[in-house]
């Protein structure tokens, strides 16, 4: 499922030039891959913290996002960081061939629905964007795969299917929440960055949530600057695993989890949807 925008330029992200020292990181929207391209962002950069003092959608541009486009990727000095919501099978032809390092995030479906409807419910209202519908009526449409780059768990199937590659590193919101320190080591080993202790002990200082939510590079702030967001709005909201227990009805978590199930498990996907308190 892709909106209008993307559909109207798909010929020019699908023929969009990639580079073999890229960085890509790939991830179903609201996965936490603006939380990863903050940490890729200072891994790539050798800690530097210099590197990340402007907008990270500058730095770390959306592939298919109008703003700041492709023209602007497309100029970036090497090595690029890009992000995008696409999934592997409509990739730019190029990518296949090239073969850039890319990190994929996977997030459990509960947290992110519920991630998902305050997104869309909070940013882009003004602009027509807003979801006119009920929350059940949003996690029914998700489960038929009918949003933004769905289906999710075809999505998900697809990064999961690349584990294996060399160029691909797949990690979970999850993994990145229970021990930050060690997603770190492991982003900078598969991007072949020594760093010290002292250094990702200052990159998880920097990229925790509350940090994050203060970062005005980071949480979206231009969207209320602008009128693309409420004034209340927060992008980086709570970023906990188990907040969909406040939100989700038992019939829809037994859906939920009758599609992972289903579609996932029985490749030996699966997720944490809540964290023991010490990994909290």
């Amino acid at each position: 499922m892709l909106p209008a925008y993307i559909v109207d330029n798909f010929i020019e992200t699908l023929t969009f030039q990639v580079r073999e020292d890229d960085v890509w990181i790939i991830g179903f929207p609201k996965s936490g891959t603006n939380w990863l391209q903050e940490v890729v962002n200072l891994v790539g950069n050798g800690a530097d913290f210099s590197s990340v003092q402007s907008p990270i959608e500058y730095r770390v541009p959306c592939l298919e996002f109008p703003v700041p486009g492709v023209k602007f990727v497309d100029t970036m000095t090497s090595p690029r960081y890009i992000k995008t919501h696409m999934p592997f099978s409509i990739m730019p032809q190029d990518y296949h061939k090239k073969k850039p390092k890319t990190i994929y995030i996977a997030r459990n479906p509960k947290d992110l629905i519920v991630s998902f409807h305050y997104f869309f419910n909070q940013f882009f209202a003004k602009k027509g964007f807003r979801l006119n519908v009920g929350f059940d009526d949003l996690c029914q449409l998700f489960l038929d795969g009918e949003v933004f780059v769905g289906p999710w768990w075809k999505h998900v199937m697809e990064g999961w299917k690349r584990r294996d590659d060399h160029n691909v590193l797949y990690i979970t919101y999850e993994d990145m929440k229970s021990d930050l320190p060690a997603s770190v080591r492991k982003i900078a080993a598969f991007l072949d960055k020594k760093l010290s202790d002292e250094d990702i002990e200052k990159i998880v200082s920097h990229c925790s949530f509350d940090s994050m939510k203060k970062n005005t590079f980071v949480n979206k702030q231009w969207y209320k600057d602008c009128g693309l967001a409420n004034k209340d709005a927060n992008f980086l909201r709570k970023g906990k695993v188990g907040d969909w227990k406040n939100h989700l009805s038992k019939e829809m978590e037994g859906k939920l989890d009758e599609m992972l199930v289903t579609k996932l498990e029985p490749f030996g996907i699966s997720f944490r949807d809540t964290l023991a308190e010490s990994d909290k």
